[in-house]
């Protein structure tokens, strides 16, 4: 399995579902509803992923996960050390 760069737990975007926030953010691998409380985020390799601003993050996707089985389901067994936020 493909290993991640970088881990991340924290909000990325708006959620919430309403029409000024936009769908709620679903997990990668399940479909369920990712809370603010247990959101994860990892890059990994999709070599169709193009950055609209940052050409070093050309190749790398971004998934959502909400939790760390999960994550490792995507990145594989070894995760990097978690940060608090995507920022």
């Amino acid at each position: 399995m493909p290993r991640s760069e970088a881990v991340y737990t924290g909000t990325v975007g708006e959620h919430g579902g309403t029409p000024d926030q936009g769908a709620p953010e679903l997990c990668d691998f399940c479909g369920a509803v990712v809370s603010d409380e247990t959101e994860l985020y990892a890059f990994v390799p999709d070599s169709s992923a193009i950055h609209a601003h940052d050409p070093t993050l050309d190749g790398q996707r971004l998934v959502s996960v909400c939790t760390e089985d999960h994550l490792r389901q995507l990145v594989g067994p070894e995760l990097p050390k978690l940060s608090r936020s995507a920022k």
